[in-house]
């Protein structure tokens, strides 16, 4: 499944590229489809902090990204550190005390905010108020006059707030911005948004509503949450990106899906899995294909048998998230290489994944040739390794009934959902 994201560079005084601000895009094509506002903000997050990796998107440089109200008051913002973005207030959005009650606790947690499009109603105090807390105003040189901008302008100048001159499109607007001393400039002037296309892997929606559920108890079971998360290949690849990722950055290495949680932390977990559940509940019905992820979910279960025998308990986990991974480059059409480096696995499942001759690589190439009916390589596994055929052709059965009643039950989920939505 393809996902994209646009980049438009915004601009200091010398011309130098100084954040780029992020836009929503569905399509190949680069224009803005009107979208559900929520669901647009969450396409932008998971598919640049994740999907693309945000040093990636924005050449470790910062970034604008517009913020729905309520993605606002949810305080999804806190996930991000503050010095990758700016967090920009839509101009539908009408100022009230709370909102500006949420822009002084933002900037209280180092975070710094820019007012998107902002026209001054000067009958209203709460708009004056909205702009004395702001980092950063962008006025539009394409829908305002020059009086409503200079009144935007001596108000930013006493309050200290900077200003950004947007829909830039020719030199004479940018000489009058830098004149009436504008800090930043953004506008086709100086470039179109650039579009940025990545690979994400199709979702089943119900994995987020049982993750979330989970959470929402008193007393959330870890080992639960685990559980639903590994069952899902696009859950699993997100987890690990999101350690991975400069909101989480860390160098440990992780065996397990539960421990990547431990990790990550519950709190956290919960925020990102509203982020995606919010994406995936308005972006269609993209899953995918049933035998891919019957391949997926077999190979996993299979190597988790074997692994439960040959290494114990913890072994076990490692060897479910090698068969769940081993058919990435597939999925995502990229070579496995790459993929890994941006995931934070342990070294042993990466080198068995690259190929590597290690335990884990046997494993899952005996799981492959009991898949294949290669038999000559699963016996001389059986012979090496002292387990019995009986015990590897019962797993593989066991597996495969497993499978079936995952689907069996990710169908009738995916069913009522689109009768949900058909309803509605």
């Amino acid at each position: 499944m393809e996902v994209y994201v646009a980049r438009q560079p915004i601009m200091d005084r010398d011309e130098k590229c100084v954040a780029y601000e992020l836009l929503y895009r569905n399509r190949h094509i680069d224009v803005y489809h009107h979208e559900n506002g929520d669901k647009a903000t969450a396409d932008v997050l998971v598919n640049s902090f994740i999907n693309m990796g945000i040093d990636t998107v924005t050449n470790g440089k910062p970034c604008f990204i517009n913020f729905t109200e309520e993605m606002l008051h949810f305080d999804f913002a806190s996930i991000f550190s503050p010095d990758k973005m700016f967090i920009e207030i839509l101009e539908e959005i009408t100022p009230s005390q709370k909102l500006i009650d949420t822009v002084i606790k933002l900037r209280k947690q180092g975070y710094r905010v820019a007012l998107d499009d902002f026209v001054l109603d000067v009958q209203n105090p709460l708009s004056v108020e909205l702009l004395k807390n702001a980092n950063i105003v962008k006025v539009d040189f394409h829908d305002t006059t020059k009086k409503q901008r200079q009144l935007i302008e001596r108000l930013a100048n006493a309050f200290n707030t900077l200003l950004l001159a947007e829909k830039i499109e020719t030199r004479e607007q940018y000489l009058e911005a830098k004149k009436a001393g504008y800090h930043y400039y953004q506008g086709y002037f100086f470039s179109k948004p650039v579009l940025i296309k990545s690979n994400d892997i199709p979702v089943n929606f119900y994995s987020y509503i049982q993750v979330i559920q989970q959470l929402s108890t008193k007393e959330p079971d870890i080992s639960k949450i685990a559980k639903y998360i590994e069952q899902d290949l696009s859950l699993s690849h997100k987890l690990l990106k999101l350690i991975n990722s400069p909101a989480f950055k860390t160098t440990k290495t992780i065996k397990s899906i539960q421990q990547g949680i431990v990790l990550i932390g519950l709190n956290e977990l919960q925020k990102w899995i509203s982020i995606l559940a919010v994406r995936e509940q308005w972006g269609g019905s993209n899953y995918l294909s049933e035998e891919l992820l019957r391949m997926c979910l077999t190979r996993g279960k299979l190597c988790e048998s074997i692994g439960k025998k040959l290494l114990g308990n913890e072994g076990s986990s490692s060897c479910f998230l090698l068969g769940m991974f081993s058919l990435m480059d597939t999925v995502l059409q990229t070579p496995m290489k790459k993929i890994l480096e941006d995931l934070p696995l342990d070294e042993e499942i990466k080198d068995a994944l690259n190929g590597k001759d290690n335990l884990l690589h046997h494993i899952l190439q005996a799981v492959k040739s009991c898949e294949s009916g290669e038999w000559d390589y699963v016996e001389s596994f059986i012979s090496t390794y002292t387990v019995s055929s009986q015990f590897v052709f019962t797993s593989f059965k066991e597996a495969c009934v497993w499978t079936e009643s995952v689907l069996k039950h990710e169908l009738v989920n995916r069913t009522k959902s689109s009768q949900s939505s058909y309803v509605n």
